[in-house]
């Protein structure tokens, strides 16, 4: 039977076009990294080192559980409460309208969309389950139509932030899902709250007492961190390997706690750590098992639409048809096993194809950073699986 450092080293291979290089790490309960292994080349070109095992990553999406732990220090702190309405600290989000099409199931012909206004208030819940109504205009052809009425560009991997994310709603907030800004709008709430910028409020509540060294959403303030960069590369349509570019720029107007950070596989693994811990640093013990919890209600339009979105599969290599899926605060929600995701799990991902899962029943997390793309790569799902299997056997979980 083949082991899992043998498929790693072979889907690692100079010259394979499986992936060039990744980082994996799995921590358990009392902070013990108990598997840290840096595998591959940092990039496709014949030249190319071995990938850094300290090497930094933009982690895309994997940014919102840091934008989220953010949001809910200030529930822990009495700031705000879940189910407060948002628009006392976000006023721009206090009149948002919601878009419907002309003629349902018809985008081709004429004008195809109409607003209105929204009947109800969005809260600090809705923005971090993604029931807000708030979506990504590169994801939905009704913000595209939207943009190109307002002769303007996507502007999802802007590193902009109120100009991304103050698009129109498309649904009534808590009556569906759908992903988008909401969490970057949770890291304004707590930047605001706290009249800090969220770089420096991460810096002073979050990284600090971590003692994380390698994460930051300003590359331009911390030259080692962008100097440690992994390289991104890209899989063409042939299946052959090539060098791409960052999809993120480095130097982002704002700070977008959906999607703007850069880190280490070392700086993450302690904020993963840190979830599972009986003392946690940076939330109460009350809010972290809060946060393990399915927040949408069984039979909803919100889980009916989390089911059919195909991001979720791109983020976590989980199938639909496993079922048994909701949402937590901070990441997908495992109501059963999916996968080589255990019950009670919180796992989500990052674009270039980074997979995390924290389970605290078993008191494990594990981490799988790389910079591939495109999002979802059917050969990059394949060994992040095939790792989480192996730390759930190495644990003696399995």
């Amino acid at each position: 039977m083949t082991s899992f450092d043998e498929i790693l080293a072979a889907s690692t291979a100079r010259g394979t076009n499986i992936v060039p290089g990744c980082v994996l790490a799995a921590v358990d309960k009392t902070g013990n990294k108990f598997y840290s292994k840096a595998a591959g080349y940092d990039s496709v070109l014949p030249n190319s080192p071995r990938i850094n095992p300290h090497g930094t990553f933009w982690l895309a999406s994997c940014s919102k559980l840091i934008g989220t732990i953010a949001a809910l220090q200030c529930v822990d702190r009495g700031q705000i409460k879940l189910d407060e309405p948002v628009e006392r600290v976000i006023p721009e989000l206090a009149s948002l309208q919601i878009i419907e099409p002309v003629r349902p199931g018809n985008m081709t012909t004429g004008d195809v969309f109409t607003l209105r206004p929204a009947t109800k208030k969005i809260t600090l819940r809705h923005l971090l389950c993604h029931t807000s109504g708030i979506s990504y205009d590169m994801f939905h052809p009704l913000l595209m139509a939207w943009r190109t009425s307002r002769q303007e560009e996507p502007l999802m991997l802007s590193g902009k932030l109120v100009e991304a994310y103050a698009t129109p709603l498309l649904f009534e907030p808590g009556d569906g899902w759908t992903y988008g800004g909401g969490i970057d709008w949770a890291g304004e709430l707590a930047a605001r709250l706290n009249e800090l910028p969220l770089e420096h409020y991460c810096q002073k509540y979050i990284f600090g007492p971590l003692n994380l060294n390698s994460t930051t959403f300003r590359l331009g303030d911390h030259p080692y961190i962008k100097e440690q960069l992994v390289s991104t590369s890209e899989r063409a349509k042939d299946g052959t390997l090539k060098p791409a570019a960052r999809l993120w720029p480095d130097e982002s107007q704002e700070d977008c706690a959906g999607g703007g950070l850069y880190s280490s596989s070392n700086d993450y693994m302690k904020i993963l750590g840190d979830l599972l811990s009986d003392e946690p640093t940076l939330l109460t013990r009350w809010t972290v098992e809060g946060m393990f919890q399915p927040q949408l209600e069984n039979g909803s339009r919100a889980v009916k639409d989390l089911e059919a979105a195909t991001i979720f599969g791109a983020m976590t290599s989980i199938r639909a048809s496993d079922g048994g899926i909701n949402w937590g605060l901070g990441g997908l929600y495992t109501e059963k096993d999916a996968g080589s995701i255990r019950k009670g799990s919180l796992v989500w991902g990052g674009l270039p194809n980074l997979v995390w899962f924290v389970n605290r029943e078993h008191g494990l997390a594990g981490l799988y950073a790389s910079q591939m793309l495109p999002p979802g790569d059917p050969q990059s799902g394949k060994l992040a699986n095939e790792f989480m299997n192996h730390i759930w056997r190495v644990a003696g979980k399995a």
